[in-house]
């Protein structure tokens, strides 16, 4: 059985959770993950990219996220492109 696997964005120091938009790689739906007041920044369904590159327009898609949430939310700890965890696994980075 395969996990799934989310990509990620990064953290932001405000509790929000859920769906937040279409604004993702691939106009993808980002979601956020909140525990207490710190919340994770990710995108669900999104392939893992195989490659040794990240493509040029998959990484500008990454900066656009991360500056769109900052406009939004202030301050994001950004995670590096194509950074990718398991689903389960999101609880307890937040956490740490």
């Amino acid at each position: 059985m395969d996990k799934e696997l989310y990509y990620l964005y990064g953290i932001i120091n405000k509790p929000v959770s859920g769906e937040l938009g279409g604004f993702g790689i691939n106009n993808g739906n980002v979601f956020a993950y909140c525990y207490k007041e710190i919340s994770v920044i990710f995108q669900k369904n999104l392939s893992l990219n195989t490659g040794k590159n990240i493509p040029l327009e998959r990484g500008i898609e990454h900066l656009y996220v991360l500056q769109k949430c900052m406009k939004h939310f202030g301050c994001i700890f950004p995670f590096p492109a194509e950074m990718f965890m398991m689903k389960e696994t999101i609880p307890s980075l937040v956490e740490q």
